[in-house]
């Protein structure tokens, strides 16, 4: 935002003032081209007007009219038609020219089209920001990949219970790394009915086939550190918002909990309540 309002405020008018030179080297271009007199092509203008560039680079005054080379390279030719009067051609360019430059000012134009502009440029970035949009199935973790997808990956995986899942039958908040065999091995509930799956693979297949493959490590993967204390500071509101049993291994509480940085109950709410004003829907 702070760029954006200091493009608008500052690059503007020179914008404007630039454009404007284009505007008045186009009209004495077209003025200069038209005392010939004689029937020319439109495409003689184009080369006109790079003999104009030719000269200026040649008299290593760039300054004196450094609009040509632009207007050379970006003057289109969509028609090559025949233009039987060039100096009344030139007078009308030059009529509708201030024509359209009385109906709106430079500045307002340049206003618009910037504004345009930075507001496709900040989409653009935004969504390289965000990424995709999709979640691990499991832990909830966001997909990272920033290139053109149909298949997801996470290379950050949270443990499962961070995003409500419970061990069948006992309700227990399941920490089992997302990528370990007990995870792979454990049963998953469907998301849309009470269908038990087997294992995971099947749970995927049938639900979240953009997720596959899933990994999985052959040895028995164990919450690192960081993930730990994570989920022992952050389990008392997570515990209440999924209705799961706490589970958590006495040895995690014992090395991890820290009375000044655990969050109460109430702290999933609060942070929803905060986020509301930014658009975000709970029930969403």
């Amino acid at each position: 935002e702070d760029r954006k309002v200091a493009i608008t405020r500052v690059q503007r008018p020179q914008i404007a003032a630039q454009l404007g030179g284009f505007f008045d080297a186009l009209n004495s271009a077209f003025s200069r081209w038209g005392r010939e007199g004689r029937r020319r092509k439109l495409s003689d203008f184009q080369t006109f007007l790079r003999g104009l560039a030719a000269e200026t680079l040649a008299a290593h005054k760039p300054e004196s009219h450094a609009a040509w080379p632009i207007l050379s390279e970006r003057f289109p030719v969509v028609a090559d038609f025949d233009v039987a009067e060039p100096s009344h051609f030139a007078h009308e360019f030059s009529l509708q020219l201030a024509a359209l430059l009385g109906k709106e000012p430079v500045e307002d134009w340049v206003a618009q089209k910037l504004e345009a502009a930075l507001q496709l440029q900040q989409a653009q970035v935004w969504a390289l920001i965000k990424g995709c949009s999709a979640i691990c199935p499991c832990c909830g973790s966001k997909c990272d990949r920033t290139d053109k997808h149909t298949a997801h990956r996470c290379s950050h995986h949270l443990l499962p219970a961070f995003n409500g899942w419970r061990v069948a039958g006992t309700c227990e908040a399941a920490l089992d790394a997302c990528r370990s065999s007990k995870n792979h091995e454990a049963p998953k509930r469907s998301d849309y009915s009470d269908h038990l799956f087997p294992n995971l693979q099947e749970y995927l297949q049938a639900e979240h086939p953009e997720w596959l493959p899933f990994p999985k490590e052959d040895r028995e993967l164990l919450a690192d550190s960081v993930l730990k204390a994570a989920w022992v500071n952050c389990r008392a509101p997570l515990l209440a918002r999924y209705d799961m049993v706490d589970s958590t291994p006495p040895e995690w509480i014992q090395a991890y909990e820290e009375s000044q940085r655990k969050l109460p109950v109430s702290a999933v709410d609060a942070a929803e309540a905060r986020l509301i004003q930014f658009g975000y829907q709970p029930d969403a």
